[in-house]
């Protein structure tokens, strides 16, 4: 055989062998087109079910006359009804009480046969209302002195009582403020600019840098709270049950779909598991050792605990559908 026929052979081998693997890939296409063709067609069939569930005629053959009736009969509205007894206002004991005494005027209070007064004889109540008071006032101390009434020796003539601790020292704002519009911001969510157009509604004008350098000047205040606050939330089972509520929507922004199950898995020689089993969930079993690129059969990996956590009350039913 000349080499000439030995090349053209090693060449007939080569595209035999290609056309084998074409012809396998072919009929692998074939197969999978196959396969979606029947999805395709299940899922028309569930569509016109779901469409006939949705838009077909409703069959009111079990439905009897007074039923009916009762159905086109009014509802009752919702709340209290008219010409039922009431349940009765509720008593506002939180709120601290004021009372106000109200003079007759003076041309009332005299006899009109012989002109003398009449005496007060007690009070007579007359009604309770809410009154919401929102006012800033300056407020001065004023250190009360002290002089010795006595002869005994030693010690000083006069005392003057210790002035109030102050949060900032020669700050300009009390505690009471500074706590409320800190409780204006972070719990209403009202930005600086509107703090400080309620705060000139009643007669203060500040200004924003001001409010921002005293905001500043409670960070080393504040610090002791924050580090125990973010010492709290760094533990495992809280840290779980954040993760677990944030997961679902930043899942779903990123992604464009939202997942119904978390899954974890812990070694079983190292850990117990208590931080998933603190954060409510659930233990499903161990593995068996084996990893994806495991060839002998033989468990190489080490066992470990497979703990899941349900997003959504029917997980089980979206992963079954």
């Amino acid at each position: 055989m000349t080499v000439a026929e030995k090349k053209l052979r090693l060449e007939n081998i080569q595209l035999r062998k290609q056309a084998r693997y074409y012809k396998s890939l072919h009929a692998r296409a074939l197969a999978k087109q196959q396969e979606l063709k029947d999805q395709i067609e299940v899922l028309k069939a569930k569509v016109a079910e779901l469409k006939k569930r949705l838009f077909g005629r409703k069959r009111e053959r079990g439905c009897s006359s007074e039923a009916w009736l009762a159905k086109r009969r009014p509802r009752r509205c919702r709340g209290q009804q008219r010409g039922t007894r009431g349940h009765g206002r509720q008593p506002r004991t939180t709120l601290p009480l004021e009372e106000v005494v109200v003079q007759a005027p003076e041309g009332q209070r005299i006899c009109p046969h012989c002109g003398l007064p009449f005496e007060a004889a007690g009070t007579q109540g007359a009604h309770e209302e809410i009154q919401w008071e929102v006012r800033l006032v300056r407020k001065g101390y004023r250190c009360q002195r002290y002089r010795r009434t006595c002869d005994c020796p030693g010690g000083p003539d006069r005392i003057v009582a210790a002035p109030p601790a102050r949060l900032i020292p020669k700050g300009l704002l009390s505690v009471g403020t500074i706590v409320e519009m800190l409780r204006l911001k972070y719990k209403y969510h009202l930005p600086l600019q509107r703090i400080l157009g309620l705060a000139q509604d009643s007669g203060l004008k500040l200004s924003p840098g001001t409010v921002c350098g005293i905001w500043q000047k409670l960070g080393p205040l504040l610090s002791p709270l924050y580090l125990a606050i973010l010492e709290a939330t760094r533990q495992s089972s809280q840290w779980l049950a954040q993760v677990s509520r944030q997961l679902p929507n930043q899942w779903q922004k990123r992604y464009g779909y939202c997942p119904v199950w978390l899954e974890s898995l812990v070694e079983k020689d190292r850990f117990e598991g208590a931080c998933y089993k603190a954060a409510n969930w659930q233990c499903l079993g161990l593995t068996k050792g084996h990893g994806k690129l495991e060839k002998t059969g033989q468990p190489a990996l080490p066992v470990k605990w497979v703990f899941v956590y349900p997003l959504c009350a029917d997980s089980i039913a979206r992963l079954n559908g």
